[in-house]
């Protein structure tokens, strides 16, 4: 667990952060959202004591972290950036292994954990081992930044605005791969955003900050259905939020248990807006619904998703 009580970060007369207290449960991923400005990228630098708080306490699992060596609490805390930072001179196992080098891992075990993270990342060890940073994509960059993040096997990773530089496809497929990735490691992960559709699509909790203060820590659901000010409202989209909800919630949390229905079946695990379009593209008001053992749970119906 990550949590911050009353955290203040000031730049001469500014607070950039302006205190701040909130939990970060471990095993989840929480987004922080907001404008320019607003201390989210501050806020995950202080997690990393890249830079110390002027006040306030910052502990994880318990500890209070200003007692730790930064290093130690770094290498033990996967940090990914939009620049991505990858050395330009090694290749791409070299990056990888870059933290498991400075622990001293037996290299039989490093060679191991490099293939075991390129397959995680859905990378061909055999195709991207031996390449440099300038023989690949962007979208393939920022796969071996996060790669090299989780090569220690750390509880906590920190991403900050990771995917800002690249093109939507590419974006729309990382962040897909994050939530598979968090799903499947367990890892608490905090991600910085200014976009609120990435933050509500990938966060279990989204932080909303404004003016270096916390507006709101809630789900992505409780966030669009009760947001806590206009500013919140504004920002998470005004009248277009029933829209955003079907990007949000689950076919899970709609369908009917049992019953049946004609169709390609969609899993429970699946956002309501794939429900619409698989609805729309199939020309049915209903679609029996899978869990992912491909067992028949359920029907999802188009009035379903009209309960917004």
């Amino acid at each position: 667990m990550i949590e911050l009580e009353n955290v203040v970060k000031r730049y001469g007369t500014r607070a950039a952060v302006d205190g701040m207290t909130f939990s970060i449960e471990a095993r989840t991923l929480c987004a922080f959202v907001g404008p320019s400005g607003c201390g989210k990228s501050t806020t995950l630098r202080l997690i990393n004591a890249l830079i110390r708080p002027d006040d306030g306490m910052i502990r994880i699992d318990g500890r209070d972290i200003s007692a730790m060596k930064p290093e130690t609490l770094r290498r033990g805390i996967g940090y990914v950036i939009q620049s991505i930072g990858l050395f330009p001179h090694w290749n791409v196992a070299d990056n990888i292994a870059t933290v498991p080098r400075l622990l001293h891992w037996p290299k039989s075990r490093i060679e191991r954990r490099i293939d075991e993270l390129l397959h995680l990342l859905r990378l061909d060890p055999g195709e991207f081992r031996a390449k440099f940073p300038h023989q690949l994509s962007g979208g393939q960059q920022q796969r071996v930044g996060v790669a090299r993040a989780l090569a220690a096997d750390p509880n906590i990773v920190l991403m900050d605005e990771p995917f800002g530089a690249l093109d939507p496809p590419t974006r729309d497929a990382l962040q897909g791969e994050i939530r598979r990735i968090q799903a499947q490691t367990k890892k608490t992960i905090v991600f910085v955003t200014h976009d609120m559709d990435e933050a509500l699509r990938l966060g279990d909790r989204v932080a909303v900050m404004e003016s270096g203060k916390l507006v709101q820590f809630a789900t992505p659901a409780e966030i669009l259905a009760k947001p806590a000010n206009e500013f919140v409202r504004q920002f998470v989209g005004g009248a277009d939020m029933s829209i955003r909800v079907l990007a949000v919630a689950r076919v899970a949390e709609r369908m009917t248990r049992g019953g049946t229905a004609e169709g390609e079946p969609i899993r429970d695990s699946a956002s309501l807006k794939e429900a619409l379009t698989s609805m729309m593209t199939s020309r049915r008001e209903a679609l029996p619904v899978t869990d992912e053992k491909g067992g028949r749970v359920g029907v999802i119906r188009l009035a379903d998703l009209a309960r917004l």
